[in-house]
């Protein structure tokens, strides 16, 4: 985030503005998103008992929880990323609109 790179950190909310087939596939997405939440919670807060504080960075929640814990977390779009926020010990998923729009010339067949 600290990188200049244009980022935003996603609110997970589902949009009013898919097809039927989308909006679906998004529901799915998001309610798989919150039982990994809840495992991660849960996890934390055993790590948290055991080592008497939180992760300290991404790559320590990333090894220390969600590897060690073995949470399958939703695969995100290519303008997606996985962040944890240290503190608020919490999982948050940025996004990047740059490469959403970047992304979106590619499928309309123009250049990235």
């Amino acid at each position: 985030m600290q990188g200049g790179e244009n980022v935003r950190v996603s609110s997970g909310k589902i949009s009013e503005n898919n097809t039927p087939i989308t909006y679906a596939g998004n529901a799915y997405v998001s309610i798989v998103g919150q039982a990994a939440v809840l495992q991660i919670q849960h996890a934390l807060n055993l790590y948290n008992a055991l080592n008497d504080r939180y992760p300290a960075d991404t790559e320590e929640f990333m090894t220390e929880i969600i590897d060690a814990n073995q949470i399958a977390l939703p695969q995100l779009p290519g303008y997606q990323e996985y962040a944890y926020k240290a503190d608020t010990h919490e999982l948050v998923v940025l996004e990047f609109p740059d490469r959403k729009e970047a992304l979106r010339e590619q499928v309309r067949g123009g250049s990235p």
